[in-house]
């Protein structure tokens, strides 16, 4: 009669187990002045310089390009982590590190155009 009850009992925990036997997890943080799709997009062709500044933040870089135009950058890094587990068996850990820069270009103090490499 104990044989049936430990095989049961058995069974129960090792349905309770998966979510301990294995597991992941994943992050993405930010360094820099990182501009969102969203916030690229609200800036419009013809916005002065202010405008632009209140909606994205002070740039990392404002170049002057001569003959009234200028050059404003956002420069940014993402850093994603991940990583997985197999409950004393095996774990893997993963970071990717990307470089993005979002650009303004102005003539007069006005945007000419605005773009993402």
């Amino acid at each position: 009669m104990k044989k049936p009850i430990c095989a049961a009992a058995s069974a129960a925990l090792l349905l309770c187990l998966p979510g301990c036997l294995f597991g992941s997890e994943s992050s993405a943080t930010y360094h820099g002045r990182y501009v969102s799709e969203e916030q690229m997009l609200r800036v419009d062709v013809g916005a002065g310089e202010q405008e632009v500044e209140a909606l994205l933040g002070s740039p990392s870089n404002r170049s002057d390009l001569g003959d009234g135009k200028a050059l404003w950058t956002w420069h940014y890094t993402r850093t994603e982590k991940r990583s997985s587990h197999v409950f004393l068996l095996l774990a893997s850990q993963h970071e990717d590190n990307y470089e993005g820069t979002v650009y303004v270009r102005f003539d007069k103090g006005k945007v000419e155009k605005v773009w993402r490499s």
